[in-house]
């Protein structure tokens, strides 16, 4: 029997979502019907591109979801579009009760790289943030951004220039400022693609344990992650729900929960050489497979989602 289970309705009891945060808070995120179209060409040659094709998708407030695909399925583009960076073209997406826009205080990004600006010391990095907000005075800024370094590791590096930093170390920062505000929902884009696996395990774990146990967050629920990765394996190990998304035009092809059981962030390396785990990842493969057109993946494409 399959250890997936499919999972069309976000409220599924099934799902290892805790009963706290299956209301419709600031970080329930409800996307119906959208579409995302690119002009392409100039002149006579000029036409419209669509890049996302007919997404629904209904996430509850404190739940990690994946998105899982090869380049071009339109993962970035949903991201930016629940950002509030890009509008549907068709279609609406709505954080809470609003829908989604730009700035929105209630939601941190965090990209595939650190973005920190080589010119300010760290904690000034993580403060960064807190310092286009209301409600933060410098001091409590300066608090927030020590407490956030501590909390990844980075409490003898306040005053270093990012330049001074390992790629890990600034991966870290990079975590660090966007947990500072507090937000409700995290968007986070490949952010562990440019590490070497060692250090992309034991990001992963770190991330994962102060989400699991809420270390970053003043209120009773977790944080909403979605959560972008070409890698199965990150998606399954990380994510309580994981969503496979084909390209050409982008679209959902599959919509699974997770059965391993949290906290599970101290596991991580054990659980990569379970059964359970192996044949989670090969079911994901095959249906990406079996998706994408008769036969096999291209090599290409296999190491894309591998």
């Amino acid at each position: 029997m399959s250890l997936i289970t499919s999972s069309r309705s976000s409220t599924d009891s099934r799902q290892p979502v805790d009963a706290r945060s299956a209301g419709r808070g600031r970080g329930h995120i409800e996307v119906r019907g959208v579409t995302r179209s690119f002009a392409t060409g100039k002149g006579k040659s000029r036409a419209d591109r669509l890049a996302l094709d007919t997404v629904d998708l209904t996430i509850p407030q404190g739940q990690f979801v994946a998105l899982v695909g090869a380049s071009g399925c339109g993962k970035t583009t949903l991201l930016n579009m629940i950002a509030g960076l890009l509008p549907p073209s068709t279609g609406t997406i709505t954080l809470g009760e609003s829908h989604a826009q730009c700035p929105n205080f209630d939601v941190g990004y965090m990209f595939a790289r650190h973005a920190l600006l080589p010119w300010r010391k760290v904690v000034r990095n993580v403060e960064l943030g807190m310092e286009v907000r209301p409600g933060w005075s410098r001091g409590g800024r300066r608090r927030r951004a020590q407490e956030m370094l501590d909390l990844v590791g980075l409490s003898s590096y306040y005053h270093a220039l990012p330049g001074e930093l390992s790629q890990g170390m600034r991966q870290r920062a990079a975590i660090a400022r966007t947990l500072a505000p507090d937000p409700n929902v995290l968007l986070m884009d490949e952010p562990f693609a440019a590490l070497d696996a060692r250090t992309k395990l034991v990001l992963q774990r770190e991330f994962l344990s102060i989400w699991e146990r809420d270390g970053f967050s003043d209120g009773d629920t977790r944080k909403t992650v979605v959560f972008v990765t070409h890698d199965l394996s990150e998606a399954i190990l990380l994510a309580d729900r994981v969503i496979v998304m084909l390209p050409s035009p982008g679209r959902i092809a599959g919509d699974h929960v997770i059965p391993l059981p949290r906290p599970r962030a101290d596991d991580l390396g054990d659980i990569l050489f379970t059964d359970q785990f192996r044949e989670l990842h090969h079911s994901f493969f095959h249906e990406l497979e079996g998706a994408m057109g008769s036969g096999a993946l291209t090599k290409d494409k296999e190491e894309e989602v591998a």
